[in-house]
C-alpha cells in the first residue's frame, strides 16, 4: 500500500454542486451563485458543478411547486425551443446567466464543471414514445422505461445534437466550462427494444434470450462503455481541453459486480469508457463497501466521490428514498468517512475529488451551506 500522509494532502478537487432549478429557494439566480462563491472560494471551495439538465428526481424539494416546475433545457436552446423550462432564469436569452457565472468561477480560481442528465428526457413524451426503453420486469413481463432506449438512432441524433449545442455554448471562448459530468448513463433494468435486440446479436453472437436477464445487463454494460466511449470523443472534438467523467450513480457492490446496472465493473471502467475521471455518488455506503468500490477505481485512474444529499431538511417534511436529513455534524462525518477509506487505498493519489450535491437546495444562510463549504473546502 502507498504511503499517504493525509496532514500533507487535501482532495485536491473540493466541489460544491449547484442546479440550474432546484426550487426550495425559488428558482436561482447569478446573485445566489455570486454570494456563495465570494463565501465558499475563501474556504478552500476550488470547483463548482452546474447540473443543468434536470429531470425533476425531487418534488419534495418545494412544498410550493409541482414536479413539472423543474422539466427542461436549462439554457436557450435554438435547436429544441420547445423544450426549454419556462421557470429556469438561464433558459431565457434575456436572464441567461451562466456565461458569467463561469467568469466569476475562474476569477475567483474556481473551476467550472457541467453535469447532465442524459437519457431520462420526460419532456419528450409522449411525441416521442417510440424512443423509450422497452424494460423487462422480474415476472417476464414488458413495459416501457422512464427512460430512453441508447440503442434507437433517432434518439441518438436528438441526444448529440442537444450535446453538441450545450458544449458549444458553454465550452468556448476565454471563459469556458473546465468539464462536463455524464449523467444517467446507466439502465434502469433490462432494455429490450428490437433494436437492442438487434445489436446484442451483433456484439454476443446470438439472440436475446429474455429468460437471461443477467445476460442482457452484461450487453448493456458492453454497449453502454462503447457510447460513453464515443461521446468522450465527440466531446474532446468539440473542446479538446474538456475534462469529461462519468457519474456511477448510487452505484452499490452488487450492481458494480453484478452489471444490474449496465455498469458492470469489468466491462465499464476508465479504460473501456476513456473517461478523464470516475464520479461515484454514495448515498448509504459503508466504509468497508465505499473502500472495495474505489480500490478498484482508484487503481485504475481519477475518481470522485459525491456525498449525496446535502440537507433533506431544507424545506422537506419527510424523509425521500430513506434519506436521513444531514446536519453539519454528519457532513463532517461523511467527509471524514472519504478521507479514512482514501488513506487505506493502494493509490490514494487517485482520488482526487469530493462533491457536496446539491447545495441549491439550500438558501444561503443555512447552516449546512455553510459546514459544507468548510468542510468540503478544508479537503
Amino acid at each position: 500500500m502507498a504511503a499517504f500522509d493525509n496532514s500533507m494532502n487535501r482532495i485536491p478537487i473540493r466541489v460544491l454542486e449547484a442546479c440550474t432549478s432546484f426550487i426550495t429557494c425559488d428558482v436561482l439566480t447569478l446573485d445566489y451563485f455570486d454570494r456563495l462563491l465570494k463565501s465558499a472560494a475563501p474556504r478552500g471551495i476550488n470547483a463548482l458543478t452546474l447540473f443543468i439538465l434536470p429531470d425533476s428526481y425531487y418534488p419534495e424539494t418545494s412544498a410550493r411547486k409541482d414536479w413539472e416546475y423543474e422539466v427542461g433545457l436549462d439554457w436557450p436552446s435554438e435547436a429544441y425551443p420547445q423544450y426549454r423550462n419556462p421557470h429556469c432564469p438561464n433558459a431565457q436569452p434575456d436572464t441567461e446567466y451562466v456565461p458569467e457565472l463561469i467568469r466569476r468561477c475562474h476569477a475567483a480560481d474556481v473551476k467550472f464543471y457541467l453535469r447532465t442528465i442524459n437519457n431520462k428526457h420526460r419532456w419528450l413524451y409522449p411525441e416521442h414514445d417510440d424512443w423509450r426503453a422497452l424494460q423487462l420486469q422480474s415476472d417476464g413481463s414488458i413495459e416501457q422505461s422512464e427512460a430512453c432506449c441508447w440503442d434507437i438512432p433517432e434518439f441518438m441524433e436528438y441526444y448529440y445534437g442537444l450535446l453538441g449545442e450545450l458544449l458549444r455554448r458553454y465550452t468556448s471562448g476565454p471563459d469556458k466550462a473546465d468539464g462536463i459530468i455524464l449523467d444517467q448513463q446507466k439502465c434502469f433494468g433490462p432494455y429490450v427494444n428490437p433494436e437492442s435486440r438487434e445489436r446484442f446479436r451483433e456484439i454476443m453472437g446470438h439472440e436475446m434470450d429474455l429468460k437471461q436477464p443477467d445476460e442482457i445487463m452484461e450487453y448493456w454494460s458492453i454497449r453502454n462503455a462503447q457510447r460513453v466511449k464515443e461521446t468522450v470523443d465527440f466531446c474532446k472534438a468539440i473542446s479538446s481541453s474538456l475534462e469529461v467523467g462519468v457519474t456511477l450513480e448510487a452505484e452499490k457492490r452488487e450492481h458494480f459486480d453484478t452489471g444490474c446496472t449496465g455498469m458492470l465493473h469489468s466491462k465499464f471502467n476508465h479504460r473501456t469508457t476513456g473517461v478523464d475521471f470516475v464520479h461515484h455518488q454514495i448515498i448509504d455506503h459503508p466504509e468497508d463497501e465505499c473502500f472495495y468500490i474505489w480500490e478498484h477505481l482508484c487503481n485504475e485512474g481519477p475518481t470522485w466521490v459525491m456525498l449525496d444529499p446535502t440537507a433533506a431538511d431544507a424545506g422537506w417534511n419527510k424523509g425521500y428514498w430513506g434519506w436521513q436529513p444531514r446536519t453539519p455534524d454528519s457532513i463532517r462525518e461523511e467527509v471524514e468517512k472519504v478521507k479514512r477509506v482514501r488513506d487505506k487505498l493502494s493509490h490514494p493519489e487517485n482520488l482526487v475529488g469530493i462533491t457536496e450535491f446539491p447545495i441549491s437546495r439550500l438558501p444561503l444562510d443555512h447552516p449546512n451551506l455553510a459546514a459544507c463549504s468548510e468542510i468540503i473546502g478544508r479537503g
